[in-house]
């Protein structure tokens, strides 16, 4: 029994695919395939129900699953240790997050659970964070200013690692007695003329909004960005734009003043967050242990 087979047997018991799995370590589907079905010979027993739609975790092996996730995460811990030991002791854990993904108001993108479990996790050191522009986060972690951080998409930078977290498609806000309010659906082609409030992170989407607006001949009325997102939220509300919300944010919207619309489905506005930290930086393992924690609690349901 190898790590790697149990981290593509945990990562697959969350993600129900192997082709996930696969993405997820940067190894192709047969890698996954065939170190699973040897750790099955090994054990004399299948982890897995295999199915046209993909793999299904054996309801029977659900405490095996939760013991080797333990010991994962044990072994994310002692990693941290040697690496502390090597460079010296850090009183301190640095972790930077994008604009308005920390859940304080409802469900977030990072539910602020995530916070309290790596205060938690960190005995006997500080964990600092801070929220900012995607592209900043990506620069901090290179720097060293970091030790990990999540960034929006996968961002292609030297020396640079990541984890997918979560990928989720937004709706379009728009306000009440505004004619878009009245679609049972919203193409880009419905957005010529429309004054666009980019999300509080202009990384998030801002090339694909002005890709997908040049694809139907026009070029996108952008107005200027905001950090918060409850000004965004009031700028659609007064009628001067429309803006694009993430699943996690909707509780917030003000239903008696505002609609939120899908996107038709060839216009999906897909937001994709990782974990990242620098190559052979000491934020690897928590980077690892955090996406663990986060993918545990995606399962649930509980974001």
């Amino acid at each position: 029994m190898e790590l790697h087979q149990l981290e593509y047997a945990v990562d697959a018991a969350a993600s129900k695919s192997f082709s996930k799995t696969a993405k997820h370590h940067y190894v192709t589907q047969q890698t996954v395939s065939k170190a699973i079905f040897k750790l099955e010979l090994e054990l004399g027993f299948s982890l897995f129900e295999r199915t046209y739609a993909g793999v299904e975790p054996v309801d029977s092996c659900s405490a095996f699953f939760d013991q080797a996730r333990s010991l994962l995460h044990e072994v994310d811990k002692l990693r941290t240790v040697a690496e502390e030991i090597k460079e010296g002791a850090s009183r301190s854990i640095r972790v930077c997050f994008p604009l308005c993904t920390i859940g304080t108001q409802g469900r977030g993108a990072i539910p602020y659970e995530s916070i309290e479990w790596l205060k938690r996790e960190a005995v006997n050191q500080e964990v600092n964070y801070i929220e900012l522009p995607s592209f900043q986060c990506v620069e901090g972690v290179l720097s060293g200013e970091f030790d990990f951080g999540v960034a929006v998409g996968r961002p292609d930078a030297e020396g640079l690692e990541c984890l997918p977290l979560v990928s989720c498609g937004c709706k379009v806000l728009v306000a009440k007695g505004d004619r878009l309010a009245e679609k049972a659906e919203i193409s880009f082609g419905d957005l010529e003329k429309v004054s666009i409030i980019p999300p509080p992170d202009r990384a998030y989407s801002l090339d694909v909004i002005v890709r997908r607006c040049r694809s139907y001949g026009f070029d996108p009325l952008l107005t200027e960005s905001f950090d918060q997102l409850s000004t965004i939220m009031e700028m659609v509300y007064a009628g001067r734009g429309v803006s694009f919300i993430m699943p996690f944010h909707e509780a917030l919207v003000d239903r008696a003043r505002a609609v939120l619309v899908p996107l038709q489905a060839a216009d999906a506005l897909v937001i994709s967050l990782v974990s990242i930290w620098k190559q052979g930086g000491r934020g690897e393992s928590w980077a690892r242990s955090f996406t663990r924690h986060y993918q545990h609690i995606d399962k649930e349901g509980l974001i």
